[in-house]
């Protein structure tokens, strides 16, 4: 009787982190339709929508939204996107899209990005097994660190100016007489460099 009752706790324990997992993790999940636009290329998912905006060769704008329409207000971006030349190929199980300086590959199935410089050298990527996923109403994008990537900006921040291995509030607060390792502070600006491979 007492290996029947740890056989079922075990296969309720198994459906219930299954479903939970299932419930609060929804992935971008798998390109749908794409439609060129002029400045880029918008994506139909089967779990929400994707937008590849070129603001110039070496600048491109990644929006992913749960909702048909996009919403491109930021205090933080405010130029617009250009008219710079861009290609976008079919290329089986990805897509390409590629100006002067920069190649961005995008995946059909299980939408991942990766960023390559002209010479093909990887500059960025998506995480392989999370990439862009929901949890619940709050977005989470994973990308995969290269051999010594350094990361360095998010505004005012405490710590090392290394920001690797830490975690940090995208968020601004006056505190007063904080302490070494406080956070959020005075100012927060939602941007990184990442340093790698020279």
């Amino acid at each position: 009787m007492k290996r029947i009752q740890k056989i079922y706790l075990l296969l309720f324990a198994c459906f219930t982190l299954q479903v939970s997992a299932q419930h609060l993790n929804n992935s971008i999940g798998e390109i749908i339709s794409t439609k060129q636009i002029e400045n880029g290329v918008e994506l139909k998912t089967s779990n929400g929508n994707a937008r590849v905006l070129v603001y110039s060769a070496t600048c491109i704008r990644i929006s992913i939204t749960k909702n048909s329409a996009f919403d491109d207000f930021s205090y933080a971006v405010i130029s617009k996107s250009s008219k710079d030349k861009f290609t976008l190929k079919d290329d089986g199980n990805t897509f390409s899209l590629t100006t002067d300086s920069v190649k961005l590959v995008f995946t059909k199935k299980n939408v991942r990005f990766s960023f390559y410089n002209s010479k093909g050298v990887l500059l960025n990527e998506d995480e392989p097994a999370f990439g862009t996923s929901w949890i619940g109403e709050e977005v989470t994008t994973y990308k995969k660190m290269q051999d010594g990537e350094r990361f360095i900006g998010l505004g005012e921040k405490t710590g090392n100016l290394d920001r690797r291995g830490e975690g940090y509030t995208n968020w601004n607060t006056d505190f007063f007489a904080y302490p070494s390792n406080g956070d959020p502070i005075y100012a927060t600006i939602p941007f990184f460099m990442g340093v790698h491979h020279n």
